[in-house]
């Protein structure tokens, strides 16, 4: 199994998670990239191993600075 989380925020990043590997990445800079991200975590264990994905995106909300 793969789990994959993603915080959206300018600062954010991509992470995953497939047989208790973890992997770290700085958030692409477009949704291109992002796209092609996960496309590679998928074709890296769905397809070869078939594994299941699971996916979590973090609900960014704006909040008033100080």
């Amino acid at each position: 199994m793969t789990i994959i989380g993603i915080d959206p925020g300018r600062s954010g990043g991509i992470a995953w998670i497939t047989d208790g590997k973890p992997c770290v990445e700085k958030m692409p800079e477009t949704i291109q990239d992002l796209w092609e991200t996960i496309q590679d975590i998928y074709s890296d264990t769905f397809v070869e191993r078939g594994a299941t994905i699971k996916a979590y995106i973090e609900s960014v909300h704006s909040s008033p600075q100080m």
